[in-house]
């Protein structure tokens, strides 16, 4: 997995991790930036919440599901509205851009 990943506006350097909007750093919290780099690994794939959680959280986690939810608005409204699908009742998906740089 390189160390630079572009996808439409956002670049993200995962040394770093750093993610940057139209050139400018965007301020994620690990849970954000957890986030979009597990969508990023799993391009065109429906992620349920469950599987959110098992990446991001982990296992052991026993909170309510809807946290998942509220993580995701706010990174959608940290790096555009139509980044991340949603899929009623089965999850939530980062499409696979064919202009993508992995």
């Amino acid at each position: 997995f390189d160390d630079e990943i572009s996808i439409n506006n956002i670049k993200i350097n995962t040394d770093e991790k750093r993610v940057y909007k139209n050139g400018e750093i965007l301020k994620l919290t690990k849970i954000e930036y957890d986030l979009l780099i597990s969508f990023v690994r799993n391009r065109g794939i429906i992620l349920s919440r469950d599987k959110l959680i098992d990446l991001v959280w982990g296992m052991d986690y026993d909170g309510d599901h809807r946290t998942v939810d509220t993580h995701i608005r706010r990174l959608r409204a940290k790096i555009g509205e139509d980044s991340i699908k949603t899929y009623r009742r089965i999850g939530y998906s980062m499409e696979a851009d064919e202009n993508q740089n992995k």
